[in-house]
Order: structure tokens, then C-alpha cells, then sequence
């Protein structure tokens, strides 16, 4: 097989991937989030790249006036937008934590100003052949400052790699560990295309990082609450019938099921967008509450389940305690105008008897209602 035919062939395989991820990322329910809409002007970036790499590399070497110019203008284009892809990469790290209004624009700003010095390099290559130039039989060749479109790409993984580590404790693992991995692929084959030209792998490599964040917003849509990033029921319950099963755990598996208290008189006096508001609250106290191997879940409208481990009932009925000092503590620092408050009810799941989940979750419910009517009499 000729180096022309292979270079299509893996170009073309990565097309494929890129369209089978777009898709599937336009059916998916969180497709209208700044986050996510940034992810699909990468994939169309990508896949733009592809098309002009491809082109690129078929008429290299082509006779004609026509081919000549031709060559440029695609090239051109070609080398301005290879680095958007990294930015817009950037924009996504950063929007892992920030929503779109919370967007600083002199971040913006700073972000934008490799794109635009590469812009105007590509744009004077034109002459200047400071990028590329095409010899006389229409050849490629790089010029003296093609490592500038590098360093470019560098300046951009290396801010999103500083950003993820300085954020890291307000990502979750399962977000955080496909972000850092998905830089991976592009770094190596980076490192080799710049050593070695015409090696066809690096929009193969970028399509392989699509495709792990996309594997990552997959899950977090199987798997996740919508709202307030917890695991949604379906995850939980899937996990708590795998737990009963195991009764070779040494520790003790506690169930705690809760209920955010005047939800509803929450929402009729302050309306749903509150509402809201106040279930993310709840949710972030949880998170604050129990560590990050414990399991936390939205089990529906404003009730929550947490499944965790301790070696003893002592440590069970601290991690209870914690959470009424974390919400209590949240009262007074949050100036909110709604209190959170659970009515909670748990207990210790005992191997020996042989309850399946469903009923253990009804027993811990049970207690719930039963302590919440209390608190009201």
C-alpha cells in the first residue's frame, strides 16, 4: 500500500469516528450546554482539519497554476484553525467548572491572542514562507518558523493541564482522570510529527481524545443527576444490589435516606428555579458531608440515598453527625432565602439477613418518615 493510500485511509477512519460521536452527541440531553456545544465546534473543527489534511496531502506535489494556488489557500486555512481546536479544548477544561457567564474576558482575551499571532504568521507565509512555502514542482516544505504553530498547541495544553490541576478538587475522578488522558494522545504524536513529517497518525490521535471525553459525557449522562451531578437511581441501584451480594466486606455498610425538608413550600413561595437552587445546595452539603468513596445519590424529586463504609456503628453515627454540623454551618455562612434542612433516617445493612436492596431501602425510608414525623409532633 502507497503512503498517499494509507494517509487517506487513516484520515478517513478518523472521519468516521468523528461523525459517529457527533451523532451521537446531538441526541444527547445536555448538547445545549456551553460546555457541550463547545465540545461539537471541536469535533467540526476536527473534522474540517481532517478534510483539508487530506486534500493537502493528495495534491502535494501536483503540477499546475491552478493546484498551486489551490494548495496555498487550503493550506492557509488549514494552519489557522489547527490551533482553534486546542483553544476551544481550553475553553472546555475551563467551562468544567465555570458556566458561560461566569466567563472572565480578559481570560478570553489572553486565550485568544495565540490564535490571532498564528494567524497573521499563516497569513504572511503566504510570501514570506515563515510557516510553508511550495517549492517550484508544488512541494510542501515547512519554514524556519513552522515549530511557532507548535508552540502555539503547547501554550494551550499546558494552560488546560495547570487549569485541571489547580481545579482538581472540584472535578469529579470520573471527569478528571478522561480530561487529563485525552491530552495524551495528541502530546506523543505531537512530539513525533514534528520530528518525523508526514507521519499520518496526529488527526487520528485527536479523534481518539473525542472520543475519550466523549465516552466521559456518556457516562455522566447514563449515570449521573442532570441537576446536581450526584448519581442518579439508576446507578444506585445498580450499585446497592451489587453491594448486598458481597458479604465477604469486612466493614459495615451503612444507608442513609433523606429528605430535604419544605421542598415544596420552597418552591411555591420562591418558584422552581429556587427550588433548584436549593436541591444543588443540598447536593453540595452531601458532597462536603461523606468522603468521595462513599456513594451519594438523587434518588428522586428531593429525596437523597448515601451508601457508605465504616468499621464501626460509632464511625456510621459520626458521618451522620457531620452532615447536621455541615448543614447547620451552611445556614448560618449562605445567605440564602431558604434553610436546608434534612429529615434523615439510616441504619447498618446486616449480611446475615439476607434483605435484597430494595427492602433495605425501604428500611431506611421507613426510618426516615418515622424521625420526620417525629420532628413535626
Amino acid at each position: 500500500m502507497s503512503n498517499d493510500a494509507a494517509y487517506v485511509i487513516i484520515n478517513t477512519f478518523a472521519l468516521v469516528i468523528l461523525i459517529m460521536i457527533y451523532s451521537n452527541m446531538s441526541s444527547l440531553q445536555e448538547k445545549l450546554l456551553f460546555r457541550q456545544r463547545l465540545f461539537m465546534y471541536m469535533l467540526k473543527i476536527l473534522g474540517l482539519q481532517i478534510i483539508l489534511d487530506t486534500v493537502i496531502w493528495i495534491l502535494d506535489g501536483v503540477p499546475g497554476a491552478v493546484v498551486r494556488y489551490t494548495n496555498i489557500t487550503i493550506t492557509v486555512i488549514y494552519v489557522i484553525c489547527g490551533p482553534v481546536i486546542f483553544f476551544l479544548f481550553s475553553l472546555y477544561i475551563t467551562a468544567q467548572t465555570r458556566e458561560k457567564n461566569q466567563f472572565a474576558k480578559s481570560l478570553v482575551i489572553i486565550l485568544c491572542i495565540p490564535i490571532v499571532v498564528n494567524a497573521v504568521i499563516a497569513l504572511m507565509s503566504i510570501r514570506g514562507g515563515y510557516y510553508f512555502y511550495y517549492d517550484q514542482a508544488n512541494v510542501y516544505h515547512r519554514g524556519p518558523l513552522f515549530l511557532g504553530m507548535s508552540i502555539t498547541w503547547i501554550i494551550y495544553i499546558l494552560y488546560s493541564v495547570t487549569f485541571l490541576i489547580c481545579n482538581r478538587r472540584k472535578l469529579e475522578h470520573r471527569f478528571l482522570i478522561p480530561l487529563f488522558c485525552a491530552m495524551i494522545p495528541p502530546v506523543l504524536v505531537g512530539i513525533l510529527q514534528i520530528a518525523f513529517y508526514g507521519l499520518p497518525l496526529i488527526w487520528g490521535s485527536l479523534a481518539i481524545s473525542m472520543q475519550i471525553v466523549f465516552v466521559a459525557i456518556q457516562n455522566g449522562q447514563l449515570y449521573l443527576d442532570y441537576l446536581t451531578g450526584l448519581y442518579n437511581r439508576r446507578q444506585f441501584d445498580s450499585y446497592l444490589d451489587e453491594r448486598v451480594k458481597d458479604r465477604k466486606k469486612a466493614m459495615l455498610m451503612g444507608g442513609i435516606m433523606l429528605d430535604l425538608d419544605s421542598f415544596k413550600d420552597i418552591n411555591d413561595k420562591f418558584g422552581h428555579v429556587t427550588g433548584d437552587s436549593a436541591l444543588v445546595d443540598a447536593a453540595q452539603i452531601l458532597k462536603t458531608s461523606f468522603r468521595k468513596t462513599d456513594v451519594i445519590c438523587r434518588y428522586g424529586g428531593d429525596e437523597f440515598v448515601v451508601i457508605f463504609y465504616r468499621s464501626t456503628r460509632a464511625e456510621i453515627d459520626l458521618a451522620v453527625k457531620r452532615l447536621v454540623e455541615n448543614t447547620n454551618k451552611f445556614n448560618e455562612k449562605e445567605k440564602r432565602p431558604y434553610k436546608i434542612n434534612f429529615s434523615a433516617g439510616y441504619d447498618i445493612y446486616e449480611y446475615e439477613s439476607g434483605l435484597s436492596a430494595q427492602l433495605f431501602v425501604k428500611q431506611i425510608d421507613a426510618k426516615m418518615y418515622e424521625n420526620k414525623k417525629r420532628a413535626k409532633s
